[in-house]
């Protein structure tokens, strides 16, 4: 089973600012304005928070890199292996594909606009140094 994670700096109620003292003077504050801000207000801070962070193990990090490297985009049945092999839910080894495969082309894109960078640079540098 995979261990969960709350950062101890976010409060588990929703986030937010939620000392008393600033709800009380935002609710006084607000009685001038219209019903459903106050109603939007309240339910935003009534809902709790039920997302947790999962923290995935070496063993399971290796068998979702290792599949990756053979195919970003595994179908539902390869998925449905890597819930078996890893004890992660089928939501968190979609999210996991679909962040990596961002984070990848995220790299891929900034390296390729460093190289377009330094071309320019050695482009120029070449210039200026041919004609002095």
């Amino acid at each position: 089973m995979p261990q969960q994670f709350i950062p101890s700096s976010m409060p588990i109620n929703g986030g937010g600012h939620n000392n008393n003292s600033h709800n009380r003077s935002s609710i006084s504050s607000s009685s001038n304005n219209s019903l459903g801000s106050m109603s939007m207000k309240k339910s935003k801070k009534d809902k709790p928070s039920t997302r947790v962070r999962t923290v995935l193990s070496e063993s399971q990090l290796r068998i979702l890199k290792q599949m990756y490297t053979q195919n970003s985009r595994p179908d539902a049945v390869t998925k449905d292996h890597l819930v078996e092999a890893t004890g992660l839910s089928a939501r968190v080894i979609r999210v996991w594909f679909q962040n990596k495969r961002c984070k990848d082309k995220k790299r891929q894109t900034a390296m390729k606009e460093a190289q377009r960078t330094m071309e320019k640079v050695c482009f120029f540098l070449s210039f200026f140094l041919s004609s002095s």
